[in-house]
């Protein structure tokens, strides 16, 4: 927010992320099949704000989900998550081997184009699709 010295919220939104039945998952929200960015640029569209900022959360009534940006969530693109969860500390071995044969390649890795918030989930919801709640700020 450098440059600004006040933010205003405009508007508040929900977004419906459909899920598998699968008790453990990771989804790309870029990915454009859900149409989360669709939604999310439609939004601010309507909204008419210039210089802005969206905040993405869970509902609060989310239960065993996470939202998060990490730094090497290609990893959990390229790699089967009810894997890596069954066996954590052997995942991290393999990934650990790997930075150790070849360290200059982990900032070329963790960088860019492949950040993009994820949404994962332990358990089941109850609902077929979990719930975002989208704020919009204006920054003045």
């Amino acid at each position: 927010m450098i440059g600004f010295r006040h933010e205003t919220v405009v508007a508040h939104t929900r977004i419906e992320v459909p899920l598998s039945r699968h008790p453990i998952e990771s989804v790309n929200l870029k990915d454009p099949r859900l149409g989360v960015y669709d939604q999310l640029r439609d939004f601010v569209a309507r909204a008419g704000v210039g210089p802005g900022r969206l905040h993405v959360a869970l509902d609060p009534g989310e239960r065993h989900a996470a939202l998060t940006v990490n730094e090497f969530e290609t990893l959990l693109m390229k790699h089967d998550l009810r894997a890596v969860l069954r066996d954590p500390l052997r995942f991290m071995a393999a990934q650990y081997r790997s930075v150790l044969a070849n360290p200059r390649a982990v900032p070329g890795k963790a960088q860019g184009t492949y950040q993009s918030p994820i949404l994962v989930q332990w358990q089941c919801s109850p609902r077929p699709a979990r719930v975002l709640h989208v704020t919009l700020t204006r920054l003045e």
